[in-house]
C-alpha cells in the first residue's frame, strides 16, 4: 500500500491508498451520491430564500403604497413621520426578513463546508491543516 503521507513540497490533501477499480467506483459513487444529497439540501434551501426574497418585495410593496399614500395626503413640507401602523409593521417585516435572508445564506455557506469537510473524512481524506 502507498503511504498517504502528502508530499513536503505539495499542500494538497493526502490521498487514499490505491484501493482498484472496485474501491476506485466505490469511492466515486460515494463521492456521487453525497454531491447529490447537497444538490437536494441546497435546492431546498434555495428554494426557504427565493419564498423570503419574494415576501420581502412583498413588504416593500406595502411600504412603498402606504407611504405614497400619506405623501399625497399630507403636505410634503411638513416631513412629519410616518405614524401609520401597517407602516411600520410592514418596515419591521421588512428588517426581519433582511436579517433573515442573510441568516439563511450564511448558514448555506457555512453548511456546505461542513458537508464537503465531513465527506472528505469519510471518504479519507484529511484537511490541510489536520495533523495525526
Amino acid at each position: 500500500m502507498a503511504n498517504p503521507e502528502p508530499d513536503k513540497n505539495n499542500n494538497a490533501a493526502p490521498r487514499p491508498a490505491s484501493r482498484g477499480i472496485l474501491g476506485n467506483l466505490l469511492y466515486g459513487l460515494k463521492v456521487v451520491g453525497s454531491e447529490i444529497k447537497w444538490l437536494a439540501l441546497g435546492g431546498l434551501r434555495a428554494f426557504e430564500i427565493h419564498r423570503m426574497e419574494k415576501r420581502l418585495d412583498q413588504e416593500y410593496q406595502a411600504v412603498g403604497k402606504k407611504v405614497h399614500e400619506q405623501a399625497k395626503a399630507h403636505d410634503p413640507g411638513q416631513g412629519r413621520p410616518v405614524r401609520d401602523e401597517k407602516v411600520q409593521l410592514a418596515l419591521k417585516q421588512i428588517d426581519f426578513l433582511q436579517e433573515e435572508i442573510a441568516y439563511l445564506k450564511e448558514e448555506r455557506k457555512n453548511f456546505r463546508r461542513e458537508f464537503v469537510s465531513q465527506r472528505a473524512n469519510g471518504l479519507g481524506f484529511k484537511e490541510p491543516g489536520d495533523k495525526d
